[in-house]
């Protein structure tokens, strides 16, 4: 169970995912994102469920915030890639194809904090994702075992696809003094899926598929 050395856990949380990943061979919970440690929580990796849920490829691709799993080693494989950004996403993609069922509870347990030097707050940020972003679909491509599923492996490629025109429009973004950081960036576009956005979006997947060819 993986422990970022800046986050905190809540004194339940391995006790209870125990009890679920046991059955299961991986679980998780919600994710709380505080900018401070004295700060409440400003967002969450999904809505608070009433009961436990089922994580699938969508759940681990649409919230852009971490989520910690507790997984049986034997799950764990080559772990997580050497990757520059993402790298969390890739191995709960892994988990979604590998495990028998891939269940969240409905509390939260994992406190992640948000800091000055986060990757995320970086300057380099951007620079970063893309490089992420490209690593993460070449490796996809080469290697289809890491995740041996072919929809949940289809709905990260098409998402790191998505990803690099959203960081080219954040790159704008930053350029214009619109936005700081990429936290600021997401909270303002609803995660890029804001309607005002569509046509921005366009014109970035156009001009992110000609670089690329």
């Amino acid at each position: 169970a993986p422990l970022d050395a800046d986050d905190a856990l809540t004194p339940d949380r391995l006790a209870r995912l125990r009890a679920l990943a046991s059955a299961t061979g991986a679980a998780s919970d919600n994710t709380a994102v505080h900018y401070a440690a004295d700060a409440p929580p400003v967002k969450f990796a999904f809505p608070t469920a009433p009961a436990v849920q089922a994580l699938d490829a969508a759940a681990i691709l649409a919230p852009r915030v971490p989520i910690f799993p507790m997984v049986a080693r034997a799950l764990v494989g080559p772990g997580w890639q050497p990757v520059p950004f993402a790298a969390d996403v890739l191995f709960n993609l892994r988990l979604v194809a590998t495990a028998a069922r891939y269940p969240a509870a409905a509390a939260t347990g994992y406190l992640y904090y948000k800091t000055p030097g986060s990757i995320t707050a970086s300057p380099a940020t951007a620079d970063l994702a893309e490089a992420g972003y490209h690593k993460i679909l070449a490796f996809l491509a080469d290697d289809a075992t890491y995740i041996p599923n072919t929809a949940v492996r289809d709905a990260a490629v098409v998402e790191f696809t998505e990803n690099l025109a959203l960081n080219r429009v954040f790159r704008t973004f930053l350029a214009d003094g619109r936005c700081r950081t990429l936290d600021e960036f997401l909270d303002l576009t609803d995660n890029g899926r804001a309607d005002w956005l569509a046509g921005t979006l366009a014109e970035a997947r156009a001009a992110t598929v000609r670089s690329t060819q």
